[in-house]
Formats: C-alpha cells, structure tokens, sequence
C-alpha cells in the first residue's frame, strides 16, 4: 500500500463536531454577525461560492425534465423582454398587446407570416419572441408582459 492510497482511504471526521454545534446554538447572533462581516470584507469567496452552488444545482437537475421546462421558459421569457425594449418597433407591440388581449378572453390567435430580417442574431431573437407570445405565454405572466410592452411603447414615444 502506498502513501498516495493510505491518504486516499483516510477520511477523517472534523475536529470536535459537536463542540462547533453546541457553540453555534449558544451564541447564534454572534456566529451570524461574524459570517456576515466575513462575506462583507470576502465578496469575491463568496461570489465563487454562490457559482460552486448553481453549478452543483444544475448538475444535480439538468436531467430533470420539469427543471428543463422552467429553464427553457425562463429563456424565452428574458429573451421576450430584451427584444421588446431594445429592437421591437411600434407596429410589433401593439400586435403583443392585442394578442395579449385575445389570450386574456381565451381567443384564438394566428401568428402572422414574418418578413426576414438582415441582422441573424435579431431575426432569432425575434423568431422566439413570436413563438412565446403566440404560443408559450402562461396567464400568470400576461401582467408582466402586459407592464413590458406599455413600458416600450412610451419609450418609442
């Protein structure tokens, strides 16, 4: 046996485990007003805790269809807002509002044929923007959507 595999097999348990948890009960503000000094003065550590933390999540999830469903809708969701305040023009948000208005009576709606675009990167953003609107938006969101386009348009004006 080598010392590579004796320090491979040796996990050893934390030093006075129940020592740290019996002074963590009784003096609770003192240990959270230090961890909050530490991550004050130590924003970078925790920055790269925070990234330790979503990476374990979306490893632990990204088979996860449920999960993959949010994400996918979250995406177009940003996406949607990006497009309506930085590229849509005036005529494309008044068709998101009535088309919001038919979605909020339960009306059916037809998506209209879209004239291509020479700048790719709009042309895909706007193509899933149509695709959310039309087809992916959930009631819940029609607010929110709704307050998005409004803002746009007073911006355009």
């Amino acid at each position: 046996m080598t010392t590579k595999e004796i320090t491979r097999n040796n996990d050893t348990p934390k030093a006075y485990p129940e020592v740290a948890r019996r002074y963590f009960r009784k003096h609770y503000d003192k240990v959270l007003e230090i961890q909050r000094r530490y991550r004050e003065n130590n924003r970078e550590e925790v920055r790269k805790w925070h990234r330790e933390a979503q990476r374990r999540f979306y490893l632990k999830n990204k088979n996860n269809p449920k999960y993959q469903a949010k994400k996918y809708y979250n995406n177009q969701k940003s996406i949607f807002k990006r497009y309506v305040l930085n590229h849509a023009e005036l005529e494309e948000l008044n068709l998101f509002l009535s088309v919001l208005k038919a979605k909020k009576k339960n009306e059916a709606v037809v998506r209209p044929a879209l004239i291509k675009l020479d700048d790719k990167a709009v042309q895909k953003l706007r193509t899933r923007v149509y695709r959310f609107i039309f087809t992916n938006i959930e009631p819940i969101d029609y607010k929110f959507a709704e307050e998005l386009i409004k803002e746009a348009i007073e911006k355009h004006e």
